[in-house]
């Protein structure tokens, strides 16, 4: 169960743009958000639903780590398409035919933009360099520079916002993992199906004693845990699950969901049950 304050041990969804990943928070947990590396240390203490920019803290073997410092909210939902793009320019006589992609528009270096990283200049100021040194910004139709802007953002606009877990963010998460880290058994289960395969289980808290059974052959316990969630740790209902899954992350999905011990109480979950096989008939 979601709680106010983060606690080592406990699970949370981290979400930067548009990319949501869910993560044990410990004192020296870290994860990998694209190719940046972030230490969740300072997270210990403090409140979900805030807001932090990524800030370099050190170097390992070449690899940058960095650290999250509280911001305001204010910073993360800032858009830099409305600061850097001015849609009220006549843009007659724009075409993006015209314009020649060979690779020398841009007069900033490399090595100057990833000095001002290092300098800890803001995303905000990155891209308004970009924008500036871009010979071809000016050409483009409103809509070109709009989403050249919003590839920029999403590439230098380094802020993450803490979440309390759901199984909504669970599941999208999953599914958002990349190919090297995507697990064979977890089915492509999108958060639609989960759904419907809940709502038509029909497993909710109930007054009587009631059980319900659900066999699942391997989806990192995505099925379980949204079944777990419409208990009721006060209710006679109770679940029992008969899975043939194997390794180490077939419970990530009711792991992260920080359940109360009073909640799983209510479930019996069997593991690495061997497949099983019926008996063939004719009619």
């Amino acid at each position: 169960m979601e709680t106010d304050t983060i606690k080592s041990g406990q699970w949370v969804a981290l979400q930067r743009e548009n990319y949501v990943k869910v993560v044990q928070v410990t004192e020296k947990s870290h994860i990998s958000l694209g190719r940046d590396v972030v230490e969740l240390g300072n997270l210990l203490g403090k409140s979900v639903w805030s807001t932090y920019s990524m800030e370099v803290a050190k170097r390992i073997r070449g690899e940058r780590r960095f650290q999250l410092v509280e911001c305001p909210i204010s910073e993360y939902e800032q858009s830099l398409v409305q600061v850097l793009v001015d849609d009220s320019k006549d843009t007659e006589g724009k075409d993006n035919r015209f314009i020649k992609d060979d690779g020398q528009s841009q007069k900033l270096s490399r090595e100057a933009i990833v000095g001002m990283q290092a300098e800890g200049v803001s995303a905000k100021d990155i891209v308004g360099q970009l924008v500036e040194n871009s010979s071809t910004f000016e050409q483009k139709t409103v809509f070109a520079q709009e989403k050249y802007v919003s590839k920029k953002q999403r590439k230098y606009k380094k802020y993450v916002l803490v979440r309390p877990t759901s199984n909504r963010l669970v599941t999208q998460a999953l599914c958002n993992l990349s190919p090297q880290e995507q697990n064979p058994k977890h089915m492509s289960l999108r958060q639609d199906s989960l759904s419907l395969i809940v709502s038509l289980s029909g497993v909710q808290a109930t007054t009587r004693p009631s059980t319900f059974l659900l066999f699942e052959s391997g989806s990192q316990g995505m099925v379980t845990s949204a079944m777990i969630e419409r208990l009721s740790a006060t209710s006679d209902a109770h679940l029992v699950v008969l899975s043939c899954a194997r390794g180490n992350d077939k419970t990530v999905a009711i792991q992260a969901m920080n359940y109360s011990p009073e909640l799983l109480s209510k479930v019996c979950i069997y593991w690495n049950l061997p497949f099983l096989s019926l008996p063939k008939f004719s009619l």
